[in-house]
């Protein structure tokens, strides 16, 4: 399984047209949006774009002669935004013979939809790019793929006076830049007095929560040597369990299992389950962090209740499932959680139980929604925990009532974008 798989800089797009000119390699016309050099309009269009990724790449030379003379092993970081027309996979040739003309393996990866985040670390390296952008007789395929070129800026995003946030470093390919960036970052949180904690979310994606940091605070992180390495900071999400109705007025029939009968298991990750009357006989097996005294178990209670009662609960046959037996994995405590702990709670359940429990239930209540154009953080760790421990992790959409008011309905919410 290749260690790029789960990097939080992947390309999603859904075609709306599959029909392409050029799909396959298999020649052809080129594509309509490519500009050739055949008229002095079109060389003008091809030339300013040459130029914008000169101008850009002559900055980042700059940029790269002061940090040697100041023995920073940073490099800089260039973010290409693509043509909307030039997204698919049968264009990446293409942009990758401008941006990676010594075949370098330079190409981080994609942030989003269209845009490809390129290390840059050489004088050698910025001439081979610079030549091929201004040869645009040879280059106009790849000049007409890409808009413009920009040093790269971190996304961070400040919040209340004093919160929890979430930073994270550029994915860079070179494990030993890794390191060392990951090093320095922590000896600077370390001496500043930081109180933070280190997630890996997966093999290539480590969270650090910085704990009550305040805004001047964040701000003295984006000036340090080490901030061109820096992709996000920003307020970590928290999560919690809610219902929106419970009805414990039904008189349920108790429903035990039949001896030497075999039913599957599923691993509820929850905020616990009640041992009643009505559940206990399902109840296989528990793990949690968290004493009993930190746990309210309705919510849990109630998505047990669905696993084991659910055509019973709905007086219909809506699913003509078997009941399940459960495991009790209580990885919300009472007062929420935020993305970081929770990721290591579930993390640590599902390592623990993965050779005897391979379909997991997560229904969880976040309230950021997805993004159009990259996968969230949380997703990724899911997806990527998934594959590691080879089972099923069922996440739930979020939860909605602006049908009462005549609202239009919220999208879904973060870890519902796994796949």
């Amino acid at each position: 399984m290749s260690d790029n798989k789960n990097l939080p800089i992947r390309f999603f797009s859904k075609r709306e047209n599959d029909v392409m000119q050029t799909e396959g390699g298999g020649g052809g016309n080129l594509p309509s949006f490519v500009v050739f050099p055949s008229s002095a309009e079109n060389r003008a269009i091809l030339s300013a774009k040459a130029e914008n990724i000169v101008s850009v790449l002559s900055t980042v030379f700059q940029s790269l002669e002061l940090k040697k003379k100041s023995n920073s092993q940073v490099p800089t970081v260039v973010r290409t935004t693509l043509n909307e027309d030039a997204i698919a996979k049968s264009h990446r040739k293409e942009v990758r013979k401008l941006l990676d003309p010594l075949a370098q393996d330079k190409i981080i990866g994609f942030d989003g939809r269209n845009e490809i985040i390129l290390e840059v670390d050489s004088q050698r390296q910025i001439n081979a790019i610079q030549r091929r952008a201004v040869d645009i007789d040879s280059s106009y395929y790849s000049l007409s793929c890409i808009d413009k070129i920009e040093v790269f800026q971190p996304n961070i995003v400040v919040g209340q006076e004093k919160c929890n946030y979430k930073l994270k470093l550029i994915p860079f390919k070179n494990k030993t830049l890794i390191s060392y960036l990951s090093s320095n970052l922590e000896n600077y949180l370390s001496s500043n007095n930081f109180e933070f904690t280190k997630t890996q979310y997966t093999n290539d994606i480590s969270v650090y929560k910085l704990k009550d940091a305040t805004v001047d605070m964040i701000d003295e992180i984006s000036k340090l040597d080490i901030s061109d390495a820096l992709f996000t900071i920003e307020p970590i999400d928290r999560y919690s369990t809610s219902l929106d109705s419970l009805n414990d007025d039904d008189k349920l029939v108790v429903i035990e299992p039949e001896k030497d009968k075999v039913y599957p298991t599923i691993g509820v990750l929850d905020s616990g389950i009640s041992k009643n009357k009505y559940l206990a006989p399902w109840i296989i097996g528990s793990r949690s962090p968290y004493p009993d005294v930190d746990l309210d178990k309705r919510h849990g209670t109630f998505v047990a209740g669905i696993l084991v009662y659910g055509d019973m609960l709905e007086n219909n046959v809506v699913t003509n499932a078997e009941p399940s037996y459960l495991f009790d994995a209580a990885v919300f405590p009472a007062e929420g959680i935020e993305e970081d702990d929770l990721v290591r709670n579930i993390q640590e359940v599902v390592r623990r139980c993965k050779d005897k429990i391979k379909i997991w239930n997560m229904s969880l209540g976040g309230k950021q929604e997805v993004c159009d154009h990259k996968f969230s953080d949380f997703a990724i760790a899911i997806d990527a925990l998934q594959d590691e421990c080879d089972v099923l992790i069922c996440t739930s959409c979020g939860n909605t009532r602006a049908y009462e008011d005549g609202k239009q309905k919220e999208r879904i919410t973060n870890s519902a974008d796994s796949v």
